[in-house]
């Protein structure tokens, strides 16, 4: 996990995975995945730009949004990432499920959350909560409407600088 020191973040060891939490408005659409995908990269280049390994964590809500786009950056860039899914049991918890899998996802530790919070984001609110608890640096990109403008290709991952693309 990295710890923050006065204005600087200090990284895991090198050769540890860098770990990000990445969190988000389950309405995020599909057109505006592109943003979800930058920010990653743009968190890895800021953050850790000699990783070997990143793990992505991310909660695979039930209606998609963030998560699912989260999920897909990592899946394409395999296997220098790690796709890490955390689903929440919301037929055995009901409504209290997605707060205990947000503090699942806290309690691993990572170096980082990436949130992604949108009108009616209780859940990504709530991990961002726990996270800054926690003393994890959060990174916040709040939805804008004008995400939909922008023209870029459906298949953004293809010119990542990073191993496995």
């Amino acid at each position: 996990m990295a710890q923050a020191v006065g204005q600087l973040i200090q990284i895991p060891l090198p050769g540890m995975p860098f770990h990000i939490l990445v969190t988000g408005w389950r309405d995020w659409p599909r057109e505006a995945a592109y943003v979800v995908h930058a920010h990653l990269e743009r968190v890895i280049k800021d953050l850790a730009p000699n990783a070997t390994q990143v793990v992505v964590t991310e909660g695979q809500s039930p209606y998609g949004g963030v998560d699912d786009y989260a999920h897909e950056w990592a899946v394409a860039h395999q296997p220098w990432s790690v796709p890490d899914r955390r689903p929440a049991d919301f037929k055995g918890l009901g409504r209290a499920a997605g707060p205990k899998r947000n503090g699942e996802m806290v309690a691993l530790g990572p170096d980082v959350c990436l949130a992604f919070p949108g009108p009616s984001s209780r859940g990504t609110v709530n991990c961002i909560k726990q996270a800054k608890a926690a003393q994890i640096l959060v990174r916040t990109v709040e939805w804008d409407p004008a995400f939909l403008l922008l023209e870029v290709p459906l298949d953004d991952t293809r010119t990542s600088p990073y191993p496995g693309k």
